[in-house]
């Protein structure tokens, strides 16, 4: 979460993805055939960074948001 420099050195650093607040709440987009790819396989840690100005409700919302991606596309699903 996150747009500025901060952001994307530890991004850069950790080699993961930066996901803006509207895509993460809008989840994976499935595959044309309605499944979602199990891209998550080698999954071993999450970190949601996000600034001071979200809420204590915008982070819970993020926080289930992400586990909803992880559930998605991890091969575990939500055993992961």
């Amino acid at each position: 979460m996150g747009e500025g420099p901060y952001t994307r050195a530890l991004a850069q650093i950790l080699d993961a993805a930066i996901l803006g607040y509207k895509q993460l709440l809008d989840g994976p987009a499935p595959n044309a055939s309605g499944t979602y790819p199990r891209v998550l396989g080698a999954l071993e840690r999450v970190f949601l960074v996000a600034g001071t100005s979200y809420s204590a409700a915008d982070l819970l919302c993020l926080h289930d948001a992400m586990w909803n991606w992880v559930e998605k596309l991890s091969p575990e699903g939500d055993q992961h």
